[in-house]
């Protein structure tokens, strides 16, 4: 399932939006693949082209999210969360891919402003943010990387920065942030 352009309610719909990629949530200015506001799972997803001045490929408001094979691709973000802008709520991913996301502010693939983000076998590579978290921007809360990979994620403040930690974050010694992953075919998402 492809979610692009759709508008809030409708992940999963191929084009679901009047004009695709151009967002869903409060016109565009929240969301632009999905805006949550209570408790969502997505499963077996993907987010491309979405667009939005917050949360490229989707926007939470203070809602618990979980997010399971799920791939956000080439989403943007005029201000922040290119991917995913998390405003407070809790959130879970296992098995999901960002790739070639792009914020202008903070957090080229994910903002986690204020809450719980937990990461189980998450890659994030080529994500790109125009502050700070080419990656992942980490404000307050907890952040939980588990046998992750973020590689060759930029900023423009201290290139390649894959991470911008603020508040608490807990590692485990199967994420790589600083070695090559090597991928096999990194020009097509592998």
């Amino acid at each position: 399932r492809r979610a692009r352009g759709g508008s809030p309610g409708s992940p999963g719909q191929e084009g679901a939006g009047s004009d695709p990629g151009s967002g869903g949530g409060l016109g565009g200015k929240l969301g632009g693949g999905v805006y949550s506001e209570s408790s969502t799972t997505l499963v077996d997803v993907t987010l491309h082209d979405n667009a939005a001045e917050q949360g490229g490929g989707i926007y939470v408001a203070g809602a618990d999210t979980a997010l399971v094979n799920v791939a956000f691709i080439n989403n943007s973000a005029s201000a922040s969360g290119g991917g995913i802008h998390n405003a407070t709520g809790n959130m879970a991913f296992a098995n999901v891919v960002f790739s070639r996301n792009k914020a202008d502010g903070h957090g080229g693939a994910v903002l986690n402003a204020q809450g719980e983000l937990e990461m189980v076998n998450v890659t994030m590579s080529g994500n790109e943010a125009g502050i700070y978290g080419g990656g992942i921007y980490h404000g307050d809360g907890s952040l939980s990387l588990k046998n992750s990979i973020l590689w060759q994620n930029t900023d423009s403040e201290i290139p390649p920065n894959d991470a911008y930690l603020i508040g608490d974050f807990i590692p485990d010694e199967n994420s790589m942030r600083n070695d090559d992953p090597h991928f096999v075919d990194p020009d097509n998402d592998d």
